[in-house]
């Protein structure tokens, strides 16, 4: 329902989601493969990484009008068991930076937001380090996206019970994980993006 688009016209002027047909300018995409892997996607790096926090922020701004600040929000990152602290510590800090955007640096105004071009944005936008005290004021789970989702399916005794193997191919990566569900909770024995 949110398609993971950003898009900059001639003017620097910014847009999230969906894009009108009609609307002339880059359109962005992927940005979020190319901050947590090493695909080239035409972006370096640092412009990925803002990609994917001016986009949270734009996401974070639609959550908290609809349903307040009282939620958690859980994000999963393409990984493998070798690089998980790392693109965990990464996750957070993205989404810390998103939380600061929209409640520090734009004082909860979503207009504001949407008005900003790109290089005033970019002034605008710090990226947090991170630590376990903004990971727990903010409530941020993040989880490898090869099980992401497991919860929500036992939960709902989609799963049947002993060895499982779950492959998601999504628009830029295929997670796959191994795992077994015993009372139900899953016991995973291998991940990877």
């Amino acid at each position: 329902t949110l398609p993971s688009i950003i898009q900059i016209d001639h003017n620097g002027n910014m847009a999230y989601g969906y894009i009108p047909e009609n609307r002339k300018g880059q359109i962005i995409r992927y940005f979020k493969q190319a901050t947590f892997t090493k695909v080239n996607m035409g972006q370096s790096k640092k412009e990925a990484t803002c990609f994917s926090i001016w986009y949270l922020a734009y996401i974070l701004f639609d959550l908290e009008e609809k349903y307040g600040t009282e939620f958690v929000i859980q994000m999963g990152v393409p990984t493998d068991g070798g690089h998980y602290e790392s693109q965990k510590q990464l996750a957070v800090s993205i989404l810390a930076s998103a939380y600061k955007l929209v409640e520090e640096v734009f004082e909860n105004d979503k207009i504001l937001f949407l008005n900003c071009k790109a290089l005033d944005l970019l002034e605008k936008t710090d990226i947090v380090p991170y630590s376990k005290n903004i990971k727990e004021e903010y409530g941020m789970l993040v989880f490898p996206e090869a099980y992401a989702c497991l919860m929500p399916l036992i939960s709902s005794s989609k799963i049947a019970t002993g060895m499982s193997l779950m492959v998601d191919i999504g628009g830029g990566t295929t997670d796959i994980s191994f795992f077994t569900i015993n009372n139900n909770k899953p016991q995973v024995f291998d991940f990877m993006s």
